[in-house]
């Protein structure tokens, strides 16, 4: 699996929403996969 690495935004972010470093990773790896824009995506899942 490749490595996760967390700037200090999205850090920030994780911290005004409540989220952990491991609930992150977990909806990265487990959950579906959507296009946004330009090369990028989004991933969503309810906890």
């Amino acid at each position: 699996m490749k490595l996760v690495v967390f700037s200090n935004h999205a850090l920030l972010q994780m911290q005004e929403r409540g989220a952990t470093r491991d609930e992150v990773i977990d909806t990265i790896r487990t959950s579906e996969k959507l296009p946004v824009k330009e090369n990028r995506h989004t991933y969503r899942k309810n906890f």
